[in-house]
């Protein structure tokens, strides 16, 4: 392999850029057209007829309403439409969530606990304000690290401060 490294630069000057020589598109493409021979005897005429059949399938799947296609299946991680809320409660909390993996019970330790609850937070929209708050508050206090206070202490104060709250 080291005597590739002299001729990378040659090939280099001669072909320009990587994306114009390189060949994994094609590889990858030439993969599922082996996927489609069948009789080894005659690949071509297998991978011809496995193409054809892929097209056809793909051409009339565009025009099924019912059942599951490539053109109408939703996304993997799609969990519906996410519905407003009314009755008070916040909005990242009524969220349908569907696990990707087999889940593992594992437990956090504080500092990626804090940290955890301090990305929610900080990530729903309905917490900004309150976030705002807790921070004017802190610099009221003339406290020199108001982020790592928030980021550490938010989750409590929120919790005191909509606790004490009459919904």
């Amino acid at each position: 392999m080291i005597h590739l490294c002299v001729h990378l630069s040659r090939e280099a000057i001669f072909a320009g850029p990587v994306q114009y020589q390189w060949m994994y598109a094609f590889e990858r493409y030439i993969h599922i057209l082996k996927g489609y021979v069948r009789n080894k005897a005659r690949p071509e005429g297998s991978i011809a007829e496995g193409y054809i059949d892929n097209e056809a399938l793909t051409f009339c799947s565009m025009y099924f309403n019912e059942g599951e296609t490539k053109f109408n299946k939703p996304e993997w991680n799609y969990d519906g439409p996410i519905k407003a809320t009314q009755d008070g409660n916040i909005f990242v909390f009524k969220q349908k969530v569907r696990g990707i993996r087999v889940a593992i019970n594992d437990v956090l330790n504080l500092k990626d606990l804090k940290k955890a609850r301090w990305y929610v937070l900080n990530n729903c929209d309905e917490v900004q304000p309150y976030v705002r708050q807790y921070m004017d508050e802190l610099e009221r206090q003339g406290l020199r690290n108001v982020q790592e206070m928030l980021e550490s202490e938010f989750h409590t104060w929120f919790l005191k401060y909509v606790s004490a709250i009459k919904f």
